[in-house]
């Protein structure tokens, strides 16, 4: 027997008491043992394989109706093709693209690889999918607006560069819970008598409306740019275009001298353009305390109340003011009270069912109740005045919060504390001192009317400023 042979053999002997006999290199060498691993222990380790291989199991293929299915998502008017339309949407409203982003070449390109079964929108049919989402998404703010019980509103005026079209812009501020939300709520076409570019301009626009050409096909002057090579050109090149209806416009518009206007150069410039900002500051905002909504606002505001103001008469006068406010809340809630307390006609005091009594939990706790609700109404309605300026006066006597809280959720932590200012605080907290938020959309809307946008219409140009600065929670939102 050879020794590979005897090597075999062992092995054969020993698999029933999980030993295996090894020999050395000469025949007659003693047997050695070593122990395998138990088969309790081998089966334990080929479970763990088998546990691990199924629980990545291979895909289940799709069936024939199921692809056909798949593919035809993707075309118009598909589960798959509404959402891809929507995402590109929201790519082109919230990044400032121009709506002939998906003629591009390079997009259909780049879609081609990703998504070849969809077709990014067109310029025509972007425009109309803006359209019905401006529809669906401004129906939904009216409605929440319509809710509320104030709202704060800012306004500012624009004059865009490409076609010196004035707009009107105006946006609400609102509370919603512990949040303040922002909403434009609209971008308007103005006329303003004090710039004659825009009076010119509109007469461009008519006289070429009068001819046939839509909002969007009319032609504007353009003007040169010292650092453009061949603007002039074009600028000569417009102005003959246009020269027959540049004459008549112009004929309604006379001509009137222009002074000269000189700038000082000396070395006061910038001492005098800081006693400028100093003078204007002054102007606009000494006074600001006389403004009783906003001086109310700072008051109730956790974080600053009474550390600003400078003028004491002003902040007694907001304090009046915040306190008749409270009585009147106060008052109401005694009315409600009052209300609700059951009364002592012979009508009232006839005996109830016991289905009655049992809901109303009998007899004796409803003379509880009773004497409960006249109890509150004979506190409250003895001095809601004192009641007044007592919780006013405990609130203001409380040290301010930290500048970088939020002041609604301060309130929601301590409206059991103050109940009645509570409700003062949430209708003026979200008021606003200045017209900031609504001068950022007007830089938002020079983002979106650029040189690749500037045919865009008033119409349009609302549109793309409300899609844009609208918050996901209300884009997403489902009726």
């Amino acid at each position: 027997m050879t020794h590979k042979a005897r090597i075999f053999k062992a092995l054969d002997d020993d698999s029933n008491d999980g030993s295996v006999a090894s020999t050395s290199s000469t025949g007659n060498a003693s047997q050695r043992t070593r122990t395998l691993p138990s088969p309790s222990l081998l089966g334990k380790r080929k479970g763990s394989f088998d546990s691990a291989s199924s629980m990545k199991s291979p895909p289940k293929q799709a069936t024939l109706d199921e692809t056909l299915q798949r593919a035809s998502s993707f075309k118009p008017g598909g589960q798959r093709a509404k959402e891809l339309d929507d995402a590109f949407l929201y790519m082109c409203m919230k990044d400032n693209m121009p709506l002939s982003t998906g003629d591009k070449i390079g997009m259909q390109a780049f879609t081609h690889q990703a998504v070849p079964l969809w077709k990014p929108p067109s310029r025509g049919r972007l425009t109309t999918m803006m359209e019905v989402k401006y529809a669906s998404c401004s129906e939904m703010v009216r409605d929440a607006l319509s809710q509320l019980s104030s709202v704060c509103l800012t306004a500012d005026a624009w004059t865009e560069s490409h076609s010196t079209s004035s707009f009107l812009g105006v946006t609400a501020h609102f509370a919603v819970g512990t949040d303040m939300e922002t909403v434009v709520l609209g971008v308007k076409a103005i006329v303003s008598y004090s710039h004659r570019s825009y009076n010119f301009s509109n007469e461009l626009k008519r006289l070429q409306a009068e001819r046939g050409n839509s909002e969007g096909k009319q032609l504007r002057l353009l003007q040169d740019c010292p650092t453009r090579w061949g603007s002039t050109y074009l600028m000569l090149d417009r102005f003959l275009d246009m020269d027959e209806i540049v004459t008549l416009a112009a004929l309604k518009f006379p001509a009137e001298s222009i002074e000269n206007i000189t700038a000082p150069v000396n070395d006061d410039i910038a001492k005098n353009f800081r006693m400028f900002i100093y003078d204007e500051f002054d102007r606009r905002f000494d006074q600001i305390e006389s403004c009783m909504p906003l001086a109310i606002s700072t008051l109730v505001d956790p974080r600053f109340m009474t550390t600003y103001f400078k003028n004491p008469l002003a902040v007694s006068r907001a304090r009046s003011l915040i306190e008749d406010m409270v009585k009147k809340y106060i008052r109401e809630e005694v009315t409600r009270a009052e209300t609700e307390q059951p009364g002592t006609t012979a009508a009232d005091q006839q005996p109830t069912t016991p289905n009655q009594q049992k809901e109303g939990g009998g007899v004796l706790w409803g003379d509880h109740d009773a004497m409960v609700a006249a109890a509150y109404v004979a506190s409250s309605s003895d001095d809601p005045t004192g009641k007044a300026r007592t919780e006013v006066r405990a609130f203001l006597g409380r040290p301010p919060a930290s500048r970088l809280s939020n002041p609604l959720e301060v309130w929601e932590s301590i409206r059991q504390e103050y109940p009645h200012l509570y409700k003062v605080a949430r209708r003026f907290i979200p008021m606003l001192g200045t017209s900031v938020p609504c001068e950022r959309s007007f830089s938002d809307a020079g983002r979106i009317m650029t040189d690749d946008g500037n045919r865009l219409s008033a119409e349009h140009l609302k549109q793309r400023v409300f899609l844009y600065k609208l918050s996901d929670n209300i884009w997403y939102h489902k009726k």
